[in-house]
């Protein structure tokens, strides 16, 4: 489970490394969400749903939701994470007028 914690931080930190520009999850961030899936699903993660969803659906928005279940963080650093992602779709908005 630590690995899994472990690699979620990696994906949220490196936001530029394994998400495109349109805040998706790119073909390496992809395997790490597998990765992080596999294990959470193998250490009986309760939430399969937010799983799910995530593996359909990998944004850096949900993935925000699953570190949120998973890493249980404080405010504070969720607030950072979404500051982030509101300068990426600044970036976004700017690059791709």
């Amino acid at each position: 489970m630590d690995y899994a914690k472990n690699l979620l931080v990696e994906l949220l930190t490196n936001t530029s490394k394994y998400f495109d520009k349109r805040l998706v999850l790119n073909s390496d961030g992809r395997k790490l969400l597998d990765k992080i899936i596999y294990i959470l699903s193998t250490n009986n993660f309760q939430n399969r749903k937010l799983l799910k969803s995530v593996r359909k659906e990998p944004t850096l928005e949900n993935v925000i939701k699953l570190a949120e279940e998973v890493l249980q963080l404080d405010a504070k650093t969720l607030l950072q994470f979404k500051t982030n992602l509101d300068e990426l779709r600044c970036y976004e908005e700017k690059c791709c007028d």
